[in-house]
């Protein structure tokens, strides 16, 4: 606190309490007649004007300043809060704004990811035809394979049938003058190749 409020304050605390004692000296004579309780009356008022007095002569200007410096201060720190205040708003502004920004970032994040699993889903399903495309076109050969396999080697078993056939049955149905037949019809064959 500053020197004259300090003043002020003291100088207000002596006069309270000088009055007050003054009241309790003047109430212990109640035996007096019956002009004492006008006369206290009248000092009451008394004391009560000089000290209205003083406190205006003497503290008013003290007061004042006592009530300018607390305006001061309070406007001040009006001031300081409505700063802090509008710093606030514009803060809860710019994130209220970043909120909106970053929901529809993640509207078009979202979008974009769903295309891209869109596209990989097709990527995938193409593979799976290809790869099944593929299984197949080998299936095939390796059937057809099987099946030529298959052919050779049954037409070598039915030629192994034949030719034991041939071998069971030829040697009872062919005889010595179909053995003779077949030599000279080989024999001159063999004549006109080498010719």
């Amino acid at each position: 606190m500053k020197r004259n409020q300090i003043f002020f304050l003291y100088l207000c605390t002596v006069l309270l309490l000088t009055l007050c004692g003054v009241q309790d000296v003047f109430a212990e004579e109640e035996g007096a007649a019956g002009w004492r309780p006008t006369y206290d009356l009248i000092m009451l008022w008394v004391n009560f004007g000089i000290l209205a007095y003083i406190l205006v002569r003497f503290g008013k200007k003290p007061l004042m300043n006592f009530l300018r410096s607390q305006k001061d201060e309070l406007a001040e720190e009006i001031g300081s809060l409505e700063k802090k205040k509008s710093q606030v708003v514009a803060e809860i502004e710019k994130t209220r704004q970043t909120l909106a920004d970053s929901e529809s970032y993640f509207a078009e994040l979202k979008e974009k990811i769903i295309q891209q699993g869109e596209q990989k889903r097709e990527e995938i399903i193409r593979q799976a035809q290809q790869q099944t495309e593929t299984m197949m076109e080998i299936a095939k050969q390796k059937i057809g394979g099987r099946i030529l396999a298959a052919k050779r080697e049954f037409k070598a078993e039915l030629v192994d049938a034949a030719f034991d056939l041939a071998e069971e049955r030829l040697p009872r149905e062919v005889n010595d003058a179909d053995n003779s037949r077949l030599i000279s019809v080989y024999m001159s064959t063999a004549a006109r190749k080498s010719v």
